[in-house]
């Protein structure tokens, strides 16, 4: 890889060759072009969120909506046999669900796949 690295500085460039690398959803292109953006939100949406005019400033961000999880090899490697856990869900009179993390995912901040509080 050393070599690799010599004759192709970015990662992208010699790890796969096949795809284009965009250097994030975030950069002045994507946004107003002025390099001003927004992150999230990044809890699973209402569909029909996406087509009010005032849900997203911009006209491109591909991470909003998105709730990013780690596979189970991944959270076995990293975190002690606590944080394995899956959250609690609690029905709320409301119908919601509510998640309830375990205190190591709360730690490593936890993205609910739901608001009941929305």
């Amino acid at each position: 890889m050393g070599s690799l690295r010599k004759i192709c500085p970015h990662p992208s460039q010699y790890l796969d060759g096949t795809r284009i690398y965009v250097q994030g959803s975030k950069w002045d292109g994507s946004a107003n072009g002025k390099g001003d953006f927004t992150d999230g939100p990044n809890e699973i949406q209402n569909p029909e969120d996406f087509f009010e005019d005032d849900f997203y400033n911009y006209g491109f961000n591909p991470a909003v909506g998105s709730v990013g999880r780690s596979v189970a090899a991944t959270i076995r490697a990293t975190m002690p046999p606590e944080g394995w856990k899956i959250p609690l869900f609690n029905k709320l009179p409301n119908g919601y669900i509510e998640e309830v993390p375990n205190p190591t995912r709360e730690y490593h901040g936890y993205i609910s796949y739901s608001k009941p509080s929305k």
